[in-house]
């Protein structure tokens, strides 16, 4: 089982999601092996909520880390991992980002944790990182000392679109893009709104269409050594009937609601709409899922895939089960500190969970930018999708998304005695201060 989570990575900018620039040809070919859901979610829109939420199959204010992206998980939450440790599988992971460090303690049911960053990012060499090219050589050197017909689980997770947008080469030069020439002021904190992050700007550039270029051509990076990686597990007999999933841990604003090159701000669909495809035995090559799915929904998968029944508490039916039309997808549930949203069916809301006045939040910081809050409102979009089904009606999604955010409440409230910080010395939190996550 070949688990792979990409950091910051837009759906709707992959050649297999239908982006006109060939950002992904490897990924496309994935998608055209294997089943690809149109519309699929993660969980929140920051780092560490969402990964936790893959790995426990519970939404983010349901496990121990929460809704902040320096949360810990508790030791008594089972993760995939560990459930997969106890019926004999190897257990490996090999993550890129300083915040899924094993202090966060995602680590638990992995026999090798490899979050050691020996490279830096190319304009600080201060913040440690790991870039694809060096991931994918650790992930194909573990896998290569495995003793065959021993099961694996391998989780590689992928840096690279996340900010600052330093490719090894930009590419894509020959592509207009939309607002290419629009120029933006550089921001004075990391929230990206109506400005260039500080975190992300190069040099005196301002201009929005080189930035998104550059976010591009890292995707295009990541994807040329992804590519060694799935071509290697395809030419070794003893790993032909690997399951492969491949999603996100949120998106990146580019200009939606007034953000640019930014994240964890709110529950757009810029942020929370991500890539989702799963490749192996017993799926249909080829096949379109079109409903709305969680990859939340990844750990009931996984457990089906290897004859296990998930634990109390998974709230997302086997994306098996709904690929072969045995099961019908829930609603849908996306969170961040200040915003909820839902999807049923055909149709999309968001909004706010303080009200405009309650000044108490809005002149807060948000912990994850270091500035402060913006109101957005409410957006309701329906259909979601202009071909498929009739929307869901507002009311109903109203009433399932007050009920998702009482049990949410409830669940925090619950939990609060497992909430603890992962541990952060002066040199963690300065690394985190700079990648935009701390004030």
């Amino acid at each position: 089982m070949l688990l792979v989570t990409i950091d910051t990575l837009r759906a709707d900018h992959l050649s297999a999601y239908g982006y006109a620039v060939p950002t992904s040809p490897g990924l496309a070919r994935l998608a055209r092996r294997g089943v690809r859901f149109e519309r699929a979610f993660a969980a929140a829109s920051y780092t560490a909520p969402s990964h936790a939420s893959i790995m426990t199959g519970r939404y983010a204010s349901f496990h121990s880390i929460g809704l902040l992206n320096l949360g810990r998980l508790h030791a008594a939450e089972t993760t995939l991992a560990e459930l997969l440790a106890r019926q004999g599988y190897r257990t490996a992971a090999v993550v890129s980002n300083f915040v899924l460090r094993a202090e966060l303690g995602l680590d638990q049911g992995f026999e090798l944790y490899d979050d050691d960053f020996e490279g830096h990012e190319r304009r600080r060499s201060a913040v440690g990182e790991r870039y694809a090219d060096r991931a994918v050589d650790l992930a194909l050197k573990w896998l290569d000392a495995l003793a065959p017909p021993q099961p694996f689980f391998l989780w590689l997770h992928l840096q690279d679109p996340h900010g600052p947008y330093a490719p090894p080469r930009e590419r894509f030069q020959e592509h207009a893009y939309p607002d290419a020439d629009v120029t933006l002021p550089a921001g004075s904190d990391h929230s990206g709104h109506r400005a260039i992050p500080r975190y992300q700007l190069f040099d005196d550039e301002q201009r929005v269409g080189v930035y998104v270029r550059r976010y591009d051509s890292e995707i295009a990076f990541l994807d040329q050594h992804l590519q060694r990686l799935l071509a290697h597990l395809d030419a070794q007999p003893r790993f032909r009937n690997t399951l492969v999933a491949l999603t996100a841990d949120h998106g990146e604003a580019l200009g939606e609601d007034g953000f640019y090159f930014a994240h964890g701000h709110s529950t757009g669909l810029e942020l929370v709409r991500v890539p989702l495809i799963l490749a192996g035995p017993g799926l249909t090559a080829g096949r379109i899922v079109p409903q709305p799915v969680s990859n939340v929904a990844l750990f009931a998968s996984v457990l089906e895939f290897v004859g296990l029944e998930p634990p109390d508490g998974v709230v997302q039916p086997s994306l098996l089960q709904v690929a072969a039309g045995q099961a019908s997808p829930r609603a849908v549930f996306v969170e961040s500190l200040n915003q909820g949203g839902i999807v049923s069916g055909n149709a999309f809301l968001r909004r706010d969970r303080r009200p405009a006045d309650d000044t108490r939040f809005w002149k807060g910081r948000n912990p994850n930018t270091g500035s402060f809050w913006k109101p957005l409102g409410r957006q309701w979009l329906s259909p979601l999708d202009p071909s498929g089904a009739p929307p869901t009606p507002l009311a109903q999604v109203e009433e399932h998304l007050e009920a998702f955010e009482r049990r949410a409440h409830e669940a925090r409230s619950r939990q609060a005695d497992r909430h603890s910080a992962a541990p952060l010395d002066p040199r963690a939190r300065e690394i985190l201060r700079s990648l935009g996550y701390v004030n």
